[in-house]
């Protein structure tokens, strides 16, 4: 079985993000508690990023209403932070800015490749 080298790792790498034609924003979570002790969740907006953002069909979707309804995949460089509670904020698709930005969570784990990382996203609903 081969292996990548480091400089392999590399290329890998920049070939992901040169395809990445979106841009996204990871809105990192955080908690703090009120003055009665309760926790309120808050996300705190970090640096526009490079992304690879795919809506999803619903035929791809199980049918249960115990599987969480993923509505897109987003790929990130290799080198993001992410947490699974954090939400992702979509602002730019193909270069052009979308008129109403659009807010997701993550569902699942990352999974990490070697060439980058790749979320499943579920609308955030108010």
């Amino acid at each position: 079985m081969h292996t990548f080298n480091g400089v392999e790792l590399i290329r890998l790498r920049a070939a992901q993000e040169t395809s990445m034609q979106d841009i996204c924003v990871i809105l990192a979570y955080g908690e703090t508690t009120d003055t009665w002790g309760n926790p309120e969740t808050f996300y705190t907006a970090g640096a526009a990023r490079a992304c690879g953002f795919k809506p999803l069909s619903p035929r791809e979707v199980q049918e249960s209403g115990l599987v969480p309804t993923i509505l897109a995949e987003l790929r990130l460089p290799h080198d993001t932070a992410l947490d699974v509670r954090d939400r992702v904020r979509i602002t730019k698709r193909y270069g052009e800015t979308l008129a109403t930005a659009l807010e997701y969570e993550i569902v699942g784990p990352v999974r990490l490749g070697p060439s980058g990382q790749v979320v499943y996203l579920e609308a955030v609903t108010v």
